[in-house]
């Protein structure tokens, strides 16, 4: 019996952790985001091709911690500075990556291959860098990630022209048709 109190009880423990990163109540500005395109609606369905996104922020120093949850439906390449951090195959699968071994003083760039594979294309992104002098900067998905069709030259690198545009908002976690399948690990906070 006291066994079966403890599995319940480490069960509703696991399933209040999963409440942090992109699964939270409330965690606000982390959007399901995909590139702008003319007569595409990429939450009904979007081309089975790759699309490229970037995100760049400066540190005044390496920071104390990095972490970063990400979904993509369906296959993603994660870049830091340049540098392969990750990838994954299942959107209803969040990944969370502590990315503060890549990151440096100065100017600092996320960069995601997000391929689509049939249907609606996505991805979402729930991420906190905490600053040196404990600042905490989002890496959150949204419209401030810049988006393009194509890979720009050094694009992982954060070397984007005039082609790269505004990431395209679709809704927090929980909009459809993603809805709420997706199953997030615990982001530290």
């Amino acid at each position: 019996m006291k066994r079966i109190v403890l599995v319940l009880v480490a069960a509703m423990a696991l399933a209040s952790a999963v409440q942090t990163g992109i699964c939270a109540e409330g965690a606000g500005t982390a959007q399901w985001i995909w590139c702008p395109e003319k007569d595409i609606d990429p939450i009904a369905e979007a081309p089975a091709e790759p699309r490229y996104f970037v995100k760049i922020f400066s540190l005044e120093a390496a920071p104390k911690s990095a972490k970063m949850e990400i979904a993509v439906d369906n296959v993603y390449q994660l870049f830091v500075n340049g540098k392969l951090a990750g990838e994954g195959d299942n959107w209803q699968n969040a990944t969370v990556y502590d990315i503060a071994k890549y990151l440096k003083k100065g100017d600092n760039v996320i960069a995601v291959q997000a391929t689509n594979a049939d249907g609606p294309a996505g991805f979402i992104v729930a991420g906190k860098v905490v600053a040196a002098d404990g600042k905490a900067i989002s890496l959150n998905s949204n419209s401030t990630w810049k988006a393009s069709v194509k890979a720009t030259k050094g694009w992982q690198d954060g070397n984007v022209d005039k082609s790269w545009v505004k990431a395209l908002e679709m809704g927090e976690y929980g909009v459809q048709p993603w809805g709420e399948n997706v199953q997030c690990e615990m982001l530290s906070q």
